[in-house]
């Protein structure tokens, strides 16, 4: 996990100076946390025989 989070951070930090490092993986684990979570109320809207409805680009799914 840390070398995923390296790898990104040094992509990142060669563009954004500005933001610190630590706001950054901050910023990153919570996204990985609400991923985590929309796949699993997609699972679970499936195991029920719920649709699920998302919204990419301007146009709803």
């Amino acid at each position: 996990m840390k070398s995923y989070f390296n790898s990104v951070v040094k992509r990142y930090m060669n563009n954004h100076q500005s933001l610190s490092l630590q706001l950054f993986i901050q910023a990153a684990e919570f996204k990985r946390i609400g991923n985590r979570a929309i796949r699993q109320a997609q699972a679970e809207n499936r195991r029920l025989g719920m649709e699920n409805v998302f919204y990419r680009n301007g146009i709803i799914y």
